[in-house]
């Protein structure tokens, strides 16, 4: 059986692995970046939202 001061050892080591791991690098989506890249004008976010309004009232009246 261990001792105490193992035992703390052990779960001190355990625990500077979890914190100083080498960690993976994590990539954005691709979606997203291509989106960020084009910025709408007024007229085209307006155009867009009329679009999904009239969608939106299409799929209420169906139902």
């Amino acid at each position: 059986m261990k001792t105490a001061l193992e035992q703390v050892k052990a779960e001190f080591t355990e625990l500077k692995h979890r914190v100083y791991r080498r960690k993976s690098e994590k990539m954005p989506a691709m979606e997203r970046e291509v989106r960020r890249g084009r910025e709408k004008g007024p007229s085209e976010s307006l155009r867009e939202r009329r679009e999904n309004a009239l969608a939106n009232r299409r799929s209420s009246a169906t139902s």
